[in-house]
């Protein structure tokens, strides 16, 4: 049986829209867009303040200075944070209020949380050589913030602020640290500067009250250059404010009076300052922390002249001198010649003992190198003369001596002494050290201007202080440790034995 198709509809097969087209198509997508925004956007700061939390950062304060939420946090003039907010700290048994800054700072600024770090208000300050903080005068107060010194440092979340800025001078490790103790501040403040014959050699670090409320405690600074000038008899006064002294007449010009007016420095009258000077014959070098009294108003009065012409001689370190360290030169050995000589009237009220003490270089076992006068009578009246060295004794006239000049060699074996490949060269006078052997003092320096040639070798300025102890000490150039010859002391003066052509004695 065979027929014709109906009229049956044909079957249509529509695509259908991905799920996320639908939700697009629909309008309720367009509505939760701005709220899912703000839900990311809370949930962002939230987790940012979970993990970077806005205030990280906590400094207590005497004094707030007008510092304000919002105010800049700064270090070396540039923005690291923020104050985040300001409020009073009531300390309880303490000493009363005081103010709590809460600061932010930045991701990259981490850094400045070290323990060491300092923390203080930034505000104007005028002063003779000091004017600071200008940028606050435009910008208004901020909190400033000096990164500590060392990588190691623990890092901290709470910190005690000072109430003025540490002074700007740079602070070198290798300087010293002493503290001057007074009866009053003296008129010193931080930063005030310490000098030396005039010169800044430090400054203030810090003035505050001692523990027990019974002085004040000045804690300076000194450079490292200069650090060796400070010795455990090194004397202090203050240089600060004006002294004045007046005449109505002058009965020995006959002229009508003066008014005298003195300060170091115009400076030190607004900001302080402290000198300090010390004896021609130094102390032992001043270790850290080493105390110091301050001298009284009146004995800075009748003493600062005489304070002032001490003449140390302490090498400062002009230059290094790399073959002179103290390792590679020669250390020398104490000499003594000792004599007799008959009394008064022949020797009826019988004799008198004398000696005199002397350095020199021993080279090798028994071999004694000095200045020639050594060898020489010690006297013309001079009896039973003898010449020890540490336990060893000898007859001075029977020891063979061979001289070069002002400087001889000489065998203690008492044989003739053979030649020393180590005897001196003279040159042009230049700076030099004195050799004393003291393990706990440097040697002291002569300079090429406090010596000029003489006859008999090099002379040393008569204002020029030497050690009590110095005579026969050898001198060596300072620039390369070389041997120029021996420091011979008679009465005030001083010169520099030479060498000069051999001759026996």
């Amino acid at each position: 049986m065979s027929g014709q198709p109906g009229n049956i509809p044909a079957s249509r097969i529509e695509p259908v829209a991905a799920w996320p087209v639908r939700l697009l198509e629909s309008p309720v997508p367009w509505v939760l867009l701005p709220l899912l925004a703000v839900a990311a956007v809370v949930w962002q700061a939230k987790i940012h303040d979970m993990v970077y939390p806005p205030e990280n950062v906590t400094v207590f304060l005497h004094d707030g200075f007008g510092i304000q939420p919002g105010d800049k946090v700064r270090t070396r003039g540039i923005a690291v944070g923020e104050v985040v907010s300001v409020a009073l700290d009531h300390q309880e048994g303490g000493p009363g209020d005081r103010v709590r800054l809460g600061l932010r700072l930045e991701k990259g600024a981490l850094h400045l949380r070290r323990a060491d770090s300092i923390f203080w208000i930034e505000r104007p300050a005028v002063g003779v050589g000091q004017l600071r903080g200008i940028d606050a005068l435009a910008g208004g107060v901020y909190v400033a913030v000096e990164p500590g010194n060392g990588s190691g440092a623990p890092f901290e979340s709470r910190f005690v602020g000072r109430d003025t800025p540490p002074a700007q001078e740079a602070r070198s490790p290798d300087g010293l640290q002493v503290v001057l103790e007074s009866p009053d501040r003296a008129g010193l403040e931080p930063g005030s500067p310490v000098r030396f014959r005039g010169f800044t050699v430090g400054h203030v670090m810090e003035v505050a009250l001692a523990g027990d409320a019974g002085t004040v405690d000045s804690r300076l600074y000194i450079q490292p250059r200069y650090k060796k000038l400070i010795r455990d008899n090194t004397q202090f006064w203050s240089t600060s404010g004006v002294n004045a002294s007046a005449k109505l007449f002058d009965f020995s010009s006959w002229k009508i009076g003066k008014l005298d007016l003195g300060a170091d420095t115009l400076s030190t009258i607004v900001a302080g300052g402290v000198s300090f000077s010390t004896p021609s014959s130094p102390g032992r070098e001043a270790g850290p922390n080493h105390r110091f009294k301050l001298a009284s108003a009146q004995d800075t009065e009748k003493k600062r002249d005489e304070w002032l012409a001490w003449r140390p001689n302490i090498d400062t370190g002009g230059g290094p001198a790399p073959a002179a360290e103290a390792a590679t030169l020669p250390k020398p050995v104490r000499v003594t010649v000792a004599w007799q000589e008959r009394g008064v009237l022949g020797g009826i009220f019988g004799r008198t003992g004398h000696h005199r003490d002397w350095l020199a270089l021993m080279p090798e076992p028994g071999l004694l190198v000095g200045a020639a006068e050594m060898f020489d009578s010690p006297s013309p009246r001079a009896l039973d003369a003898r010449l020890a060295v540490g336990k060893e004794d000898h007859p001075h006239g029977e020891l063979k001596v061979v001289r070069a000049g002002g400087v001889a060699t000489c065998s203690l074996k008492g044989e003739a002494p053979g030649a020393w490949a180590g005897m001196p060269v003279a040159g042009d006078p230049s700076d030099c050290l004195i050799l004393l052997g003291k393990d706990d003092a440097p040697e002291p320096v002569l300079l090429a201007e406090r010596i000029k040639p003489a006859e008999d070798g090099w002379e040393v300025d008569a204002a020029t202080p030497l050690p009590p102890d110095a005579n026969g000490a050898p001198v060596v150039a300072r620039k390369d440790g070389r041997l120029v010859g021996f420091l011979v002391i008679t009465g005030n003066r001083g010169r520099i034995a030479l060498p000069g052509k051999a001759s026996n004695r």
